[in-house]
């Protein structure tokens, strides 16, 4: 009978250790996928200058798309995109993109390096809204 109780405390054991590192296992996954995830999706919508959220890029480079709207109908302007690199209370910009205010848009920057990063959209100061529901900025 003590021989049976220790197997099973022994069986008990294992299950425990087994079930504990299973959990380790993916709380350490689950961890490393977010810091390694440096792809967000969100919307823009700017009459005036305007500056995005800043976010964290785990990779060299950076890519912008989204698809852009204008309340102007048959707007043929263009609108810039640029990038900001976030260095304490200073944002500095790394490049600039001039894409057409209606339809989709991509821009990328190489090379960027790990960091902090925002975007910046400016227009001229005419008076039209853009907007975009469908903005993507990534690593690639």
């Amino acid at each position: 009978m003590n021989n049976r109780t220790e197997k099973a405390d022994n069986c008990k054991k294992n299950k425990s250790q087994i079930i504990a590192t299973l959990l380790l296992f993916i709380f350490m996954l689950s961890m490393s996928s977010a810091v390694y995830a440096s792809s967000y999706t969100t919307y823009v919508k700017f009459k005036h200058p305007y500056s995005g959220v800043t976010r964290s890029f785990d990779g060299n480079n950076i890519k912008y798309s989204a698809t852009m709207k204008s309340s102007k109908s048959n707007d043929t302007g263009k609108y810039t995109v640029t990038l900001q690199r976030k260095s304490g209370l200073w944002a500095l910009d790394v490049g600039h993109k001039t894409l057409n205010r209606v339809g989709a848009g991509t821009a990328k920057w190489s090379n960027v390096g790990p960091g902090n990063y925002r975007l910046h959209f400016d227009k001229t100061n005419d008076g039209y809204t853009l907007s975009s529901n469908n903005v993507v900025i990534k690593n690639y």
